[in-house]
């Protein structure tokens, strides 16, 4: 009886933690979502989507053209060259010892 009245006490010690934490971190997650906060957020990715756009639709021209651009605008970037002589080897993974 003793053991089942513990276990029952420790759910709804639990139950009551759990529902408050529950709470304290939704009263925070509304607190920091505001319009504001919403609105610089996605003015954010807009610029960040328009840039990586732009850089694509250079690459894309360039690609076309056969010609690097010399106006004003975002260039796209210089490929990357290696000097490197020596070839890259593959390690083959070491066998594993299994003791059964």
């Amino acid at each position: 009886m003793f053991r089942r009245m513990f276990w029952f006490l420790l759910g709804a010690v639990c139950g009551v933690l759990g529902v408050a934490w529950a709470r304290r971190k939704t009263d925070e997650l509304r607190e920091a979502i505001t319009v504001e906060s919403v609105a610089r957020l996605g003015a954010r990715t807009a610029v960040a989507l328009w840039q990586r756009l732009s850089i694509f639709l250079v690459g894309v021209a360039t690609y076309v053209t056969g010609r690097r651009d010399t106006g004003d605008g975002p260039v796209a970037p210089a490929p990357v060259t290696t000097t490197s002589t020596t070839q890259r080897r593959h390690i083959a993974p070491q066998p594993r010892n299994t003791h059964r």
